[in-house]
């Protein structure tokens, strides 16, 4: 109970958002600005503050990386393989409907719950994790729905894209602050943590918003394998195999709730402008976001003793 209680505010904010959405108290001109707020500056706050007090040493990991990224590509490639069957002629959903089931809202519901359930560390020992992971699955994204859904990519803009992503680079000024032993305790760590501490509370109430707006207009079973894959499947195996390999508390913790983390709001955004299916991305958003609450609670019931 102790588990569900640290995690349930998170889902409570995201309710009022609904709520507030509905209401009208949060519109789309808040919204939108709002978004821009918490992903350029509260959540970097977030990460540079809680990487920058905490030694290189403790989250460089490149097992856990590789392993974590290996169950990642390895669930894209079933999931590819899976839609040939699903699919023969529907070149927007197809695509869609394999990215949706392995790109994860890391950033702003991932954090969000490794912050409340485990604390400033956990943030610390899931900052790199995020980074990497963050673009390996854009990069999945890409591919998927330049192969499938016929729309060209342009890499440099992707490149250009991902050097400048504000979580990126608060990833790496946190890693310089480590590896330098720069103290950020005093004036500098208090801002960042009044910065970093406004960010949760607003990413949750936009999302919470974003949930009362969409309708679903997909056919549930055609939901559920890769509802399944996001929330069940990929994080499973990734738990599995760190466990194999001697993992265990924290990085084991972290690692699976980073890629247990809902469908990305992004994925609606690459489905939008490349050519995929924005309708199917938007459900599958609005679902594995409300099922994370159940799904969540239970993996970290498994993994936190």
């Amino acid at each position: 109970m102790q588990i569900i209680a640290s995690i349930a505010p998170i889902f409570i904010v995201i309710l009022f958002g609904v709520i507030g959405g509905k209401r009208g108290l949060i519109p789309e001109s808040f919204q939108k600005p709002a978004n821009k707020l918490a992903f350029n500056f509260a959540f970097p706050a977030l990460l540079i503050n809680a990487i920058g007090r905490t030694h290189v040493s403790d989250f460089w990991q490149p097992v856990q990386l590789a392993i974590t990224m290996g169950a990642m590509l390895f669930c894209w490639l079933v999931s590819w393989q899976l839609s040939r069957v699903f699919f023969k002629n529907n070149e927007s959903t197809r695509p869609t409907w394999i990215q949706t089931s392995v790109h994860g809202n890391y950033g702003f519901v991932g954090l969000a719950v490794i912050l409340y359930a485990l604390g400033d560390p956990g943030v610390a020992a899931s900052g790199l994790l995020v980074g990497v992971m963050s673009i390996l699955q854009n990069a999945i994204t890409v591919i998927t729905l330049s192969y499938l859904a016929g729309t060209k990519a342009k890499p440099l803009e992707q490149v250009k894209a991902i050097a400048t992503n504000p979580i990126i680079i608060a990833i790496l000024i946190g890693l310089t602050i480590s590896f330098l032993g720069i103290d950020i305790s005093g004036v500098v760590g208090r801002t960042l943590k009044i910065m970093g501490g406004m960010g949760v509370p607003l990413a949750l109430l936009i999302i919470g918003a974003k949930l009362g707006e969409t309708r679903i207009k997909a056919p549930l079973p055609m939901l559920a394998l890769p509802m399944l894959m996001k929330l069940f499947i990929l994080p499973a195996l990734a738990w599995g195999l760190l466990s194999m390999f001697g993992y265990s508390g924290l990085l084991l913790t972290t690692a699976v709730l980073i890629v247990a983390s809902p469908t990305a709001t992004l994925s609606v955004v690459f489905a939008d402008q490349m050519g995929g299916d924005s309708d199917f991305a938007s459900t599958m958003v609005s679902l594995t976001t409300a099922l994370s609450a159940l799904t969540f609670s239970l993996w970290l019931m498994v993994l936190v003793p």
